[in-house]
């Protein structure tokens, strides 16, 4: 099997952790967010590749600075966030589900949503898949979720 491995552009956003977490993560606060994804194939295209790293630039990246970069990232059940940032009309990404946005679940997410485009832009011949993403909170700290399962879907 081969894989790949793409750093996108790093990203700007807010969350906080709600769901009874009690350390200083719980205020609103930021971080520049890196994002790594994974994509494996049994065989290369014709030209050599598993994936052409500025088709993943194009969908991946595109799909982050559009939802995310300079958003407040925020679960659904954050109401009281949820009513300020309509309020004051900030950008802001809902996480569906009863979940904190911590980098874990945030991996989980970009996992099925990227999953998804990759099954958009293959459904011809369904060659590839991405096997992990990898979400970094900061230059030390990473989180990661993966799955060899292809058929694994997005949970809303």
């Amino acid at each position: 099997m081969f894989y790949i491995n793409k750093k996108l552009k790093k990203f700007s956003a807010a969350h906080r952790l709600i769901k009874g977490y009690e350390g200083k993560c719980k205020n609103l606060h930021g971080h520049n967010y890196a994002v790594d994804v994974f994509i494996a194939a049994d065989d290369l295209d014709h030209f050599g590749f598993v994936m052409d790293f500025d088709d993943i630039k194009l969908h991946f990246d595109q799909w982050i600075q559009q939802h995310w970069d300079h958003a407040t990232l925020v679960s659904e059940i954050d109401v009281p966030l949820l009513d300020f940032l309509k309020k004051e009309k900030q950008h802001h990404y809902v996480l569906p589900g009863e979940k904190n946005t911590s980098s874990e679940r945030l991996a989980e997410y970009l996992f099925h949503r990227f999953t998804d485009i990759l099954n958009n832009l293959q459904k011809e011949n369904p060659r590839l898949s991405l096997t992990e993403v990898r979400v970094y909170e900061s230059d030390t700290a990473m989180a990661g979720f993966h799955n060899t399962d292809r058929s694994y879907t997005l949970a809303t």
